[in-house]
């Protein structure tokens, strides 16, 4: 799968998008395609849609229209921990009441490894 890729190639692409909240229309037919090796930012006031849209490329939420691909593989199809291993979604303010170190949510992103990976959750937070 990976050596039929070009460079260039989307990797995680929004198709043709809808989502809603509430039955009230919120994002409608928004396309985007994100290559290897890209850097992306998304700009817009408060309540523009830039957390529903990055929630989207996630897998957190799903599009009432269009595709969300990983790969060129809907989302949807991926189980999580393998999701896990290729995307993330850490929000800017978590709603939680129990607090958490930041070693804690760094070492949250081993969870879907069976086996420890080479580089240590002390190791990410030091470079």
């Amino acid at each position: 799968m990976l050596s039929d890729r070009r460079p260039g190639d989307a990797i995680l692409a929004l198709r043709d998008c809808s989502f809603s909240y509430d039955g009230e229309d919120f994002i409608d037919s928004l396309s985007l395609a994100v290559g290897e090796a890209s850097f992306v930012g998304l700009l817009g006031p408060n309540g523009s849609g830039k957390s529903t849209v990055l929630k989207l490329l996630a897998g957190i939420l799903r599009p009432a229209r269009g595709e969300v691909t990983l790969w060129d593989k809907p989302i949807a199809e991926f189980g999580n921990r393998d999701r896990a291993k290729l995307v993330s979604y850490l929000p800017q303010q978590l709603q939680m009441s129990m607090p958490f170190r930041v070693s804690e949510l760094v070492a949250m992103g081993l969870y879907p490894y069976d086996r420890p990976p080479e580089l240590t959750a002390g190791d990410a937070i030091a470079m």
